[in-house]
């Protein structure tokens, strides 16, 4: 379960990176929101994210979707594609 304050700065970043203000992320917004975060992930991982979780078929990602691929990809990530979204730890 997502705490709030979790919540607060997922949707802090998901507003940052929507540039168009459109309420959905686009591959290369979501791999930037994903850095920001703290999340690894390579071009060919957030081609699999992204297909794996836009529920609407709109080749974007809302916050809906965001929240569920942050609480979920690191279960989900295929072997070998790069969609691994480990946390980078700090020293």
């Amino acid at each position: 379960m997502t705490s709030h304050d979790d919540r607060v700065r997922y949707f802090d970043t998901f507003q940052r990176h929507d540039l168009e203000k459109n309420g959905h992320l686009t591959a290369e917004q979501l791999t930037a929101a994903l850095k920001d975060l703290g999340c690894a992930s390579e071009a060919a991982g957030v081609e699999h994210l992204l297909r794996r979780y836009d529920a609407d078929g709109s080749h974007s990602i809302d916050f809906g979707e965001f929240l569920e691929l942050l609480a979920n990809a690191d279960a989900d990530a295929a072997p070998d594609s790069g969609a691994h979204t480990r946390r980078e730890r700090s020293p």
